[in-house]
């Protein structure tokens, strides 16, 4: 067995927040800032994505902590917020309405992921995301399967998904799967002060 993290699978060039839905009074830039400080702890191709979002910074100190980090969730707190973001399962889990947007249904079949915000248990936000594979990946994934090794993808990210990488692929047959990491303190400090605001 070889892994790969999943930046080398979806480089974040490839990925794509294609629309940002926000609800209740949450402005975007708040919820995008929230986004960026998540993923500056959780780390993969959306950290880029969202730090690449956020134009300018201040002196402002933003406290960081996340809690807990499941298959298709991540509990944080942002400033002193409770913050949950994940799948629309993982919101449901938490009693958090998900709302059905007309695009909804045709975005994921087009192998878009929603992933989902949600600010003190209220639902603040919807992101569309696409995640688009590395051209090299699947030759090599090819050469691997000759060579009779199965690979793994680790990942922290919830909408990364078994799924999403086999409808990446142009075969279904390869020994391929997602690894949803655990140990998050190893890897990088969970508690950790980043400045800025958008």
């Amino acid at each position: 067995v070889i892994s790969f993290d999943d930046t080398e699978v979806f480089p974040a060039k490839n990925v794509k927040v294609s629309s940002i839905r926000t609800y209740e009074d949450n402005r975007i830039d708040k919820v995008i800032l929230y986004m960026a400080r998540i993923f500056d702890v959780i780390e993969g191709p959306l950290s880029y994505v969202f730090a690449n979002s956020v134009q300018s910074l201040d002196d402002k100190e933003v406290q960081v902590k996340i809690r807990e980090h499941f298959a298709d969730g991540i509990s944080a707190v942002v400033d002193g917020r409770e913050i949950l973001v994940g799948t629309e399962n993982f919101m449901k889990l938490y009693d958090i309405e998900t709302p059905l947007d007309n695009i909804d249904d045709s975005f994921t079949r087009s192998l878009g992921s929603i992933m989902y915000m949600s600010v003190d248990s209220k639902l603040a936000a919807k992101f569309y995301i696409k995640y688009t594979m590395s051209r090299n990946f699947e030759p090599m994934l090819r050469a691997f399967y000759d060579a009779g090794i199965c690979v793994g993808i680790r990942t922290l990210d919830p909408c990364i998904t078994n799924e999403i990488v086999c409808g990446n692929l142009k075969r279904s047959n390869y020994p391929v799967s997602v690894i949803k990491e655990n140990g998050l303190v190893a890897r990088k400090n969970v508690a950790k002060s980043s400045a800025g605001a958008i």
